[in-house]
């Protein structure tokens, strides 16, 4: 549970200067989609701890997400491909769900718990990823 709420509180830690509604999405990105796309970028969180995932996409979905997992990794590129690796495993848990002033969906891995968060009317969306 403590990763599911780190993860959540990084996504919303990337909305520090947006404002987003809530009630843009009805459903959550599938499994299948999130896959798809893979894990694009990531940065390094403290602790050997690794955040990677892909900003921005809209999946299957009409409304535009950001995904996230939190890896413990020696470096960028193991993180990268531990993330990758456990995208296999993935499976849909809840959501959406309103985190605040956000939409999310929660998932599971292997290696712990993932999240997407609706980024759709951000006004700013960061470029750390």
């Amino acid at each position: 549970m403590k990763k599911i709420i780190t993860v959540l509180t990084v996504l919303s830690a990337l909305n520090v200067t947006g404002i987003a509604t809530a009630n843009a999405a009805s459903s959550c990105p599938s499994v299948q989609a999130i896959t798809a796309v893979g894990i694009k970028d990531g940065f390094y969180n403290g602790e050997q701890s690794w955040v990677v995932g892909a900003m921005d996409n809209s999946y299957d979905t009409k409304v535009k997400w950001s995904f996230v997992i939190q890896v413990k990794a020696n470096n960028k590129n193991e993180a990268m491909d531990k993330a990758t690796k456990s995208l296999k495993t993935m499976q849909y848990k809840m959501g959406p769900m309103n985190l605040d002033n956000l939409k999310g969906c929660i998932y599971k891995t292997d290696i712990g718990y993932a999240a997407t968060i609706n980024v759709t009317q951000l006004k700013y969306l960061p470029s750390i990823m």
